[in-house]
């Protein structure tokens, strides 16, 4: 339950750094489907243990690659 919460921490600040909101932020990674990701949740794919790979998808939003 610790590994799934500290990585929960990791995507909502990588995310949160990037729109600056985190309530915002808790609603997008509980309830956006990720299209690149089989229209998986942030949080669904974090349970698969595939943050980094989220972590990577917001980066590349900052970046303004995918989206």
């Amino acid at each position: 339950m610790q590994c799934f919460i500290r990585a929960t921490l990791r995507v909502l600040h990588a995310a949160s750094d990037l729109n600056g909101d985190i309530e915002r932020t808790v609603v997008w990674f509980r309830n956006e489907p990720l299209v690149p990701f089989g229209h998986e949740t942030a949080e669904r794919l974090v349970a698969k243990g595939r943050v980094d790979d989220v972590i990577r998808y917001v980066m590349s939003l900052d970046a303004g690659v995918a989206g």
